[in-house]
């Protein structure tokens, strides 16, 4: 089973059919992103990746960009790429089919093209004038009058069908110069096949079950104490009560402020004893006393992510295998700057742009989730959506863990998320929830479905206790589920 965007899933369902580990599944996927959602994906990107063998043991793969030591007076602000190393060392490590037969999918839907989506031609619409100001960007990916692709219409990219080709001919090592060839960093870059670390492991056990993320490498210390604040502060309820409604917020907003405070996005590399410290016992009681009172921290101030996005996919093999894996390219779109070989776009480097940031790795939100137990159910899920994220996930994961709702009622059900300097809930929630959330002093608004204010896009696998496949795709952007052997 695959979750993720139409093309993508359908890519990893048929490498499973072939005979594919969920990591070979998880490459394709992957890729083929990179190529059928050019506004959350790049291969010149980032991504976090969690994986679980059959056995049930669990590792993380660090995908992040990073800016060199060295960078060269006016460069733009585009990092070093991380999700390549990362695909490799996945493949390497996890992977059972030839790497090029892993390129097939995304490769054809370079060179033949795909039809684009009606959310992905809302999106392409609006970052048309950042990709009018590239003129490489605007040749690949707008018209000759600078318009974007309508919904429906079919996006071919021959540059990018070529540097695929290549990716499949050459070592990492080789491909990774390949690819910094036309990079604005390429004479600081140290070429030759750096390859991707380890992430930090992260688990926990709430809701009696056992949860797996990353840490410090994205936000999973702040799904991590939502969890235990959602499960400290009396378990299910229903949404739609303003009561129970105002106690999930406060969860949430403590769980976003503490993170973003501990290790600020474009502050210095984070403290993990800082970070750790937001799990212990002690400080999750003092954040419960404040949910008890529905005392509410100060919401982040709006800032320049606010069209920001990211894009997840989850795969569990027939053996009970099992890939998590967020990509982003920064805002969508990434920074808008296209490569001049090749035509593919370069991700927005966060510390880069906020020109006050020295050399390391990009920070995001990133917080890819696998949890298991409940005889022996396993549910594999992420989200997009910058510091929506954590939230999506950890609200979705409550839906199923104390609610008990199924993985697609659970995706589908309401959620308060932090974004853009507010409390923000499900379109179409009711006035009065409204008005009492706002009772708490901050301010609230509504998604919008047409518009990128979502409460985090969450795509999800699981199986059910008998190991059969049971998955959901969020409504809030163009997601779809697709199981191997499934017609």
């Amino acid at each position: 089973m695959v979750a993720g965007t139409p093309a993508a899933a359908r890519a990893g369902a048929g490498i499973l059919e072939a005979g594919g580990s969920a990591a070979d599944a998880a490459i394709a996927t992957a890729l083929a992103l990179c190529v059928s959602d050019p506004a959350n994906a790049t291969i010149a990107g980032r991504a976090q990746i969690l994986w679980r063998d059959a056995t049930g043991m669990m590792g993380t793969i660090d995908g992040t960009t990073r800016v060199p030591a060295r960078v060269p007076a006016q460069a733009p602000p585009v990092p070093l790429p991380g999700l390549p190393a990362a695909l490799f060392r996945l493949h390497r490590e996890r992977g059972r089919l030839p790497f090029p037969r892993l390129l097939e999918p995304a490769l054809a839907l370079a060179a033949e093209g795909f039809a684009v989506t009606p959310r992905l031609a809302a999106a392409w619409r609006r970052q048309a004038p950042r990709l009018m100001r590239d003129p490489v960007a605007s040749r690949v990916f707008l018209d000759a009058r600078g318009r974007a692709p309508a919904a429906g219409a079919r996006f071919r990219q021959p540059g990018l069908a070529r540097l695929l080709e290549a990716m499949a001919r050459q070592p990492p090592g080789r491909f990774e110069a390949l690819l910094l060839r036309a990079h604005p960093l390429a004479a600081a870059a140290a070429t030759g096949g750096r390859p991707a670390p380890d992430g930090e492991l992260l688990e926990g056990h709430r809701f009696g079950r056992a949860i797996a993320t990353v840490g410090r490498q994205g936000w999973g210390h702040a799904l991590l104490l939502l969890l235990a604040l959602l499960e400290g502060s009396g378990g299910a309820c229903d949404p739609g009560d303003a009561a129970c409604l105002a106690r999930l917020a406060a969860c949430v907003a403590w769980a976003v402020h503490d993170r973003a405070r501990a290790a600020p996005r474009d502050g210095p590399e984070p403290d993990p004893a800082v970070l750790d410290r937001l799990l212990a016992p002690d400080h999750v009681a003092a954040r419960l006393e404040e949910v008890e009172r529905c005392r509410l921290p100060p919401l982040p101030r709006p800032g320049g992510g606010r069209w920001g996005d990211t894009t997840h996919l989850s795969v569990i093999g027939p053996d009970g295998e099992a890939v998590a894996v967020t990509l982003s390219a920064g805002p969508h779109f990434g920074s808008a700057i296209a490569d001049r070989a090749f035509g593919h776009l370069y991700p927005l480097s966060y510390r880069m742009a906020a020109g006050r940031a020295g050399p390391g790795p990009d920070r995001t939100e990133m917080t890819p989730a696998l949890v298991a137990g409940d005889g022996g159910r396993l549910l594999v899920l992420g989200a997009g959506g910058s510091e929506r994220i954590p939230a999506a996930v950890g609200l979705v994961l409550w839906h199923l863990m104390a609610r008990r709702l199924s993985p697609a009622e659970a995706v589908a059900a309401p959620r308060v998320v932090v974004h853009g300097g507010a409390l923000r809930l499900w379109e179409g929630a009711p006035g009065a929830l409204v008005a009492a959330l706002r009772a708490l002093g901050r301010p609230v608004a509504r998604a919008d479905a047409e518009g990128p204010d979502h409460c985090g896009i969450v795509h999800l696998a699981a199986t059910d206790a008998g190991g059969l496949p049971d998955g959901a795709a969020d409504p809030a952007w163009d997601g779809a589920v697709a199981v191997a052997g499934a017609p």
